[in-house]
């Protein structure tokens, strides 16, 4: 009988450990994020990658300066046949890579191994990946514009926040809360954050407006809106409020009374005495604040798309939802992770961030559309901070940016 020698055994030993690791099944991750974002996708990839053998998933980002240069990366990547299996991106780009036919639609993976978790998941942040009937990606990562008020000042100029707020009880304290010297030097500011023009949609909303409107639910075809009779009654409040000098200072600084932002800035240092704030209720009583979000989305050209969706699959757990939120200080993509984050931040300060989790359920999203993306957001910056500065009115902000739409849309 031939005995196996040392050196035969080798061999088999290193054949073995080649067949295994060629079985495995090797997925690459991309992010469209800096750099300094990847060790937080990294804590969750590396932990998978230790939970089983079959498959081993890489990470990378998009090079870039700018979120725009990372899409036109992948762009360059789809357009050549390349790309990655996972991605995760912001929510408001997907209509454009879905209408490319980009994203491969999840909807049966959603259907057999999430149907009874699915509901736990804000239903406007899983709209945003949504096509007609088709889910192309689920969110993990959510953000939502909350109004931040400083109760010194408030209290102050004698006036208070409520829950319940009109827009006119919120201009009311915009102005109560602006101070102007003896020498006519304005020392205080009511309103902050509308240099930012994404701040201004709860208020573009609350009249019933809009920059542009999706046909439901194929959101293919898109309707500018810009000069409608309630988007120009929104830009006429805040000419208004512009006029009047109640935009400026700094909220962290306690020059500025209230604050529209996204509520991640909630886990900066203000100070002591602020706290969160509903969006007020527009003049036929309704509100409305943007939601964000960055997800995962499962790539079309993959040729492993099962595997992906079970590395998907573990990263959209609630666990691990929490734990992502934490380290990319957002809020999770999960009512019952919301929940949780809402109450040990209860314990820890005084703040009531139990109010970002009532926001959530009446946010619409970001403004995206089947178009360029950064085209689109060009033209609406451009006309808002011309009517925020004063050079403009509102009616010539409304129909110019209804011109510049129209062109970029239709």
């Amino acid at each position: 009988m031939r005995r196996c020698t040392v050196a035969t055994f080798t061999a088999i030993l290193v054949m073995s450990i080649f067949a295994i690791a060629s079985a495995q099944v090797v997925l690459d991750y991309a992010v469209v994020g800096f750099e300094t974002v990847l060790p937080f996708h990294s804590e969750l990839i590396d932990a998978f990658n230790a939970s089983q053998s079959a498959i081993h998933v890489n990470i990378r980002n998009y090079a870039g300066d700018s979120e725009n240069v990372m899409l036109e990366k992948l762009a360059v990547e789809l357009a050549t046949g390349t790309g990655p299996d996972i991605l995760y991106f912001n929510d408001k780009a997907l209509p454009a890579f879905a209408a490319a036919g980009a994203f491969a639609d999840i909807t049966s993976f959603i259907n057999r191994d999430l149907s009874k978790e699915i509901d736990d998941f804000f239903p406007t942040s899983v709209n945003a990946y949504k096509i007609g009937t088709e889910i192309y990606g689920l969110p993990g990562v959510l953000h939502t514009l909350t109004i931040y008020y400083n109760q010194d000042l408030l209290d102050q100029a004698g006036v208070r926040y409520s829950p319940n707020w009109t827009l006119d009880d919120f201009t009311t304290v915009a102005r109560r809360t602006t101070r102007i010297n003896a020498e006519g030097i304005t020392t205080q500011w009511g309103l902050n954050g509308f240099n930012w023009w994404p701040a201004f949609l709860p208020f573009l909303w609350m009249h019933e407006g809009d920059f542009f409107t999706p046909v439901m639910p194929e959101r293919q075809t898109f309707i500018p809106r810009a000069n409608a009779p309630q988007s120009i009654q929104a830009f006429s409040w805040l000419q208004m409020t512009v006029s009047e000098g109640l935009h400026g200072g700094g909220f962290s600084g306690g020059t500025a009374a209230l604050r529209v932002s996204n509520s991640s800035e909630g886990n900066f240092t203000f100070g002591e005495n602020w706290d969160y704030g509903h969006i007020p209720l527009g003049p036929s009583g309704t509100r409305a604040s943007r939601i964000s979000s960055t997800g995962w989305v499962l790539m079309q050209a993959s040729k492993h798309k099962e595997e992906a969706w079970e590395v998907m699959r573990y990263l959209f757990r609630a666990e691990n939802i929490y734990r992502f939120a934490e380290l990319s200080n957002g809020l999770g993509s999960r009512r019952t992770v919301v929940a949780k984050m809402v109450t040990q931040s209860n314990l820890l300060t005084k703040q009531h961030k139990s109010t970002l989790l009532e926001i959530l359920e009446y946010s619409l999203p970001h403004p995206s559309c089947a178009v360029s993306v950064t085209s689109i957001e060009n033209a609406i910056r451009t006309w808002y901070s011309r009517l925020y500065s004063g050079q403009i009115d509102a009616l010539t902000m409304g129909n110019s940016l209804q011109f510049d739409l129209q062109a970029l849309i239709q």
